[in-house]
């Protein structure tokens, strides 16, 4: 399957093989992103968007097209195996794959200050698509003071 000379090559394979990201999924990962690798496999990047994306050029090839972000170590990984620039680029669009929250229909912020006008967006995200990037919030040492349990005051 990843010695597939072109990506629909690589599709068919994996349709045929594997519906969900459940079992056999992660040893077909750990086989790509092996470093022990001698040979280096055709099409990686593409392969990688496909396992990762569910979908190529917009046609639905696994787990329904919903998208896999692999974890910080794993992604770390990929970007090792396909390069920096590559990576970027991929992960890029699995976080544009993301379902826009609906914010209440009265367009009222929320204790956060976000509404259907002002969506929560990351600044990685904001970032890349050459947005604003919102004030990041700087959680500093708790309050120290007395603690009131029902009507009575503790310290």
């Amino acid at each position: 399957m990843l010695e597939a000379t072109t990506p629909w090559a690589f599709v068919g394979y994996l349709m045929n093989t594997y519906k969900e990201r459940g079992e056999g999924f992660h040893e077909l990962v750990n086989i790509l992103t092996s470093k022990d690798r001698v040979n280096p496999i055709p099409c990686m990047v593409d392969k990688v968007r496909i396992l990762l994306i569910g979908k190529h050029e917009e046609c639905v090839v696994l787990a329904n097209g919903n998208t896999w972000m692999p974890e910080r170590k794993m992604a770390r990984e990929f970007e090792k195996v396909i390069g920096e620039a590559a990576w970027t680029s991929i992960e890029l669009q699995l976080n544009s794959c993301v379902q826009i929250h609906v914010y209440r229909e009265s367009d009222i912020p929320n204790r956060h200050g976000h509404c259907n006008s002002n969506p929560y967006i990351p600044n990685k995200l904001r970032k890349a698509l050459g947005m604003p990037l919102m004030p990041e919030c700087v959680k500093g040492p708790a309050k120290k003071g007395p603690l009131r349990i029902g009507n009575k005051l503790t310290r």
